[in-house]
């Protein structure tokens, strides 16, 4: 500072004296640790600042022993009918084939009914041993309501089945495949609605050349 104290004489000196000791106040007061805050209320209550430490490692609590293992609920058995699969050919994602459904049937605990023909299954063969399935199709109940299902899965052969495939069996020997599915329902407002309102996983098998039967679970903790 080019003026100093000395230099200062009269009124303005006196003011630009209170300004630059204000100054200099207020500089301590922000280069303070802030651990203790001042009792600005004057209420005779000491009050102090929570200094968090990020770099201090945090017990972080584990609930994986106490989580409910999720069980599993048989809610509903679908078999489809199927039309010959039709080969598309090599696409960018794999080997696709396309079926049509022509119909089937389904049982369940409170309801029972067929399936409507006019759905397909599409399956996409990435490799020898895995095939992505994308099946849609719809469901009518003996009360005519409608229940329209997507199912997304998976379908995994070991060696045995692969060679089957090769050599134009179909379906594929028992144990030699595992098929999974994950499915969505879309049903009207009314006595269905918990099949959108649950989690499911299906089981695929293929009973005949032309028939396959899928079996869905609720998941329930």
């Amino acid at each position: 500072m080019s003026v100093g104290f000395k230099e200062l004489t009269g009124k303005d000196s006196a003011d630009k004296c209170r300004r630059i000791e204000a100054f200099y106040i207020l500089q301590i007061r922000w280069l303070r640790p802030a651990i203790h805050c001042p009792n600005s209320f004057n209420d005779g209550v000491k009050r102090s600042m929570n200094i968090i430490d990020f770099k201090k490692p945090v017990k972080r609590s584990f609930r994986g022993n106490t989580a409910v293992v999720p069980q599993l609920e048989k809610v509903l058995t679908v078999i489809l009918k199927t039309d010959v699969p039709v080969l598309m050919g090599i696409c960018s994602d794999g080997l696709r084939s396309s079926s049509r459904i022509l119909g089937g049937e389904f049982h369940a605990e409170y309801f029972s009914g067929s399936v409507q023909a006019g759905g397909s299954s599409m399956q996409v063969e990435l490799s020898s041993e895995l095939a992505f399935l994308d099946t849609r199709f719809t469901l009518v109940t003996q009360l005519g309501e409608l229940i329209s299902v997507e199912s997304q899965g998976v379908l995994l052969m070991d060696e045995v089945g692969q060679q089957e495939l090769q050599n134009g069996v179909w379906p594929i020997s028992d144990g030699h495949y595992q098929c999974t599915c994950t499915p969505r329902f879309k049903v009207s407002l009314g006595p269905n609605e918990w099949l959108e309102k649950s989690a499911f996983i299906g089981k695929t098998e293929y009973i005949q050349d032309n028939e396959t039967l899928i079996s869905f679970y609720r998941m329930k903790s």
